[in-house]
């Protein structure tokens, strides 16, 4: 893995490529997220919740309807009892903003 990444296993056959182990840093988001086909992957129950967030420009907003605890290694630092919103329209594995970078 390189700097930066996440250990998840590697898609199945067909699955989006989305669920490996790429993730973003996002200095401009306050929460995090996880794309759906990454909880697939690594099996992760997704805990109900109800709640919406404003996206970069603010005039939009997103329904997030369940989130993931889950432990990740970062850089070669473990951080355990993490909280990820599920986005299903997300660009990475993960997105890791303002509250894991402050953690």
């Amino acid at each position: 893995h390189h700097p930066g990444s996440v250990l998840t296993p590697y898609p199945r056959d067909g699955e989006d490529q989305r669920a490996r182990d790429d993730l973003l840093f996002n200095s401009g988001s306050t929460e995090s997220f996880i794309y759906p086909a990454t909880i697939r992957c690594c099996s992760l129950p997704v805990l109900p919740v109800t709640q919406n967030i404003f996206l970069a420009s603010g005039s939009h907003s997103v329904q997030i309807r369940g989130y993931c605890v889950m432990a990740l290694t970062v850089q070669d630092a473990g951080y355990s009892n993490f909280r990820l919103y599920v986005l299903p329209h997300l660009c990475a594995a993960l997105l890791l903003g303002l509250d894991f970078q402050c953690h």
